[in-house]
This record gives structure tokens, C-alpha cells and sequence, in this order.
């Protein structure tokens, strides 16, 4: 399982660059799909704990981007069997992703009478909709007929006791910054992403407004858990997936700094970038190689264990 995460991680980034490179330059596009796997950590649920779903809902999310302009181009019987059966997919493996689904209503919406536009075009195709839910729904059949099979319901939640416990108390400072997995702290380029979700916005491009609206509900969500720094990950697992969406505005970042003529700029982002990507890809290996705790409530960023982690980063 751990060497199939593996290939379809990489699948993922290849079918990135390609999605990429339909609006920007091949370099942008090189340097955007290196950033997202050095840069973050997916790089280490690519490398190090591979049988982890997250590299397989990566690809799922990047063949979503994928096919999602042919479809709305051409909403027919075999391109909505499609979409619905990767979306199917995608719920299968975590069911919390699929506010992926908002994309079918936001994709390259950017204002209300985009949006409107949008719902018409989904009321003239409504058996379309029809056959995306019948193809997601027989993706969905094996694991109804397993838990079936092994608890005799159709439908079974297997975390028992565990839930979204935070409902109404959300730690979103701490999924975002905590020293336990926050974020932008074990994948600071993350910040650059979001940077171009909101120079999207302004620009009205780069899907700016639906990315921001699933980045903000997938927040919430993950914040809601009742351990929501996820266990023995490292950094913040969930949002590895949700990469392949800030991919584009990040790409969009990429492209206004490369074709500036401030080299100064230029080349201070691009070291910039790299030694985030130096820095994610190190901690991954201190992850892996230091004793820890790595989880848990020992494991704390006081100035010990800053000291700790410095004297072994460099």
C-alpha cells in the first residue's frame, strides 16, 4: 500500500504540471509542483508514511481540477460518470472532503452574477447531476456491502466515541500556528498559497473566492475534532489533499514575481522559496530520525526544545 501512495503522490504532481501549465509558463509550472513537494508536507507523506490516504486524495483532488473545465464545457453522460465517480472517490477515502463538491458551483465564479450564471447552467442540466450522484453512489457500494458485511449496517461509524467535539470552540489559531502540527509552522509555504488565494480575489482569477471559502470550511471542520492536530502526524495532515487547489493561486504569485523586472525581487523570492523548501524537507527527516515526543502533550516548543530541534536542524 505504502509504494501505491507513492505512485499516485507522483501521479498527482504530473498531472499538476499539466493542469498548470495550460495558463502558465513551463517554469512557473516546474516550480510551482516542486514547491508543493518540497515545501509542504506532502513531501513527507510522499517519502515517509506513504500508506496514509492523504497522496491518494491528492491525485483524486488534482484529477478533479483536471477534467472539471471539460465538463462544464461539455456536461454530457461519459464526463459526468467520470466527475461523479472521482468525487465518489474522494468521499470514499474521507468523508470530510467532500465540500470538494463546491467547486462544481465555484469554479471560476467570481461574482453573484457568475454564481447565477452557474445555477442556471445546473438547472438545464439536471439528469447531468443525476448521473454524477448514480456514479458516486456505485463507487460507494463496496464500502456499504463491507460494513455490511463485518457490523450488519449499511452504514457504520467506526470512531465510536471520537467526534467533532469543538463545534462550537474551534481551535483554528492553534490547527493554523500550535507548535502540535499547526500549519503554517511545519509548512510556513503554505502562507504563499494563501497569498495568492486573495491576490486571486482581487485580480478575479485563480478561483480565488471557491478556494477560499473550502480552505476556510475545511478549517473549521479540522478544528472541530477532538484532537485536532491529528495525532502522530507531522504537521498538519489534512491538508495535503487541499494543495492541489492552492497550487493554481500560488502558481498565479509565481507568474506575477517571474515576469517582473525587479531581478532583485525575483531572485529573493525564489531563494526565498527555496529554503522554505529546505526547511519543511529537513524537519521531515528530524521527524523521522530524532527520538521525539513528536505527539502528545510533552511535546512542546519551549526553549528547550527549540534548542533541542536547532542543534540537530543545521
Amino acid at each position: 500500500m505504502g509504494i501505491n501512495g507513492l505512485l499516485f503522490s507522483f501521479l498527482g504532481l504530473w498531472l499538476l504540471y499539466r493542469l498548470l501549465k495550460r495558463d502558465f509558463s513551463p517554469i512557473v509550472s516546474v516550480w510551482v509542483v516542486l514547491s508543493v513537494l518540497f515545501g509542504t508536507n506532502l513531501f513527507h507523506y510522499t517519502t515517509k508514511e506513504m500508506s496514509i490516504a492523504h497522496g491518494y486524495s491528492f491525485f483524486l483532488f488534482v484529477l478533479l481540477l483536471y477534467l472539471l473545465p471539460n465538463y462544464l464545457r461539455h456536461p454530457g453522460f461519459r464526463n459526468s460518470l467520470i466527475l461523479g465517480a472521482i468525487l465518489g472517490w474522494i468521499i470514499v477515502i474521507r468523508p470530510t472532503n467532500a465540500m470538494v463538491v463546491l467547486l462544481l458551483a465555484g469554479y471560476d465564479v467570481y461574482s453573484w452574477q457568475d454564481l447565477k450564471g452557474r445555477l442556471i447552467f445546473f438547472s438545464q442540466h439536471i439528469c447531468s447531476l443525476l448521473w454524477m450522484s448514480m456514479a458516486a453512489i456505485v463507487i460507494c457500494i463496496p464500502q456499504l456491502m463491507y460494513w455490511h458485511e463485518m457490523t450488519g449496517h449499511w452504514i457504520y461509524y467506526s470512531y465510536n466515541r471520537e467526534g467533532f467535539w469543538y463545534w462550537n470552540k474551534p481551535k483554528i489559531a492553534a490547527v493554523l500556528f500550535d507548535v502540535q502540527n499547526g500549519l503554517f509552522l511545519y509548512s510556513p509555504l503554505v502562507l504563499l498559497m494563501l497569498i495568492g488565494v486573495l491576490y486571486g480575489i482581487k485580480l478575479k482569477k485563480f478561483h480565488g473566492p471557491v478556494l477560499l471559502l473550502i480552505f476556510l470550511i475545511a478549517t473549521y471542520c479540522f478544528a472541530s475534532w477532538w484532537t485536532w492536530w491529528f495525532g502522530g502526524a507531522f504537521g498538519h495532515r489534512c491538508y495535503v489533499e487541499y494543495y492541489a487547489l492552492l497550487a493554481i493561486p500560488l502558481a498565479g504569485i509565481y507568474a506575477k514575481i517571474n515576469s517582473g523586472r525587479n531581478r532583485l525581487l525575483r531572485y529573493g523570492f525564489i531563494s526565498l522559496t527555496i529554503l522554505l523548501m529546505i526547511y519543511s524537507v529537513r524537519l521531515s527527516y528530524l521527524n523521522t530520525t530524532l527520538p521525539g515526543p513528536w505527539d502528545g502533550k510533552d511535546w512542546r516548543w519551549n526553549w528547550e526544545k527549540y534548542t533541542w530541534i536547532m542543534s540537530h536542524f543545521f
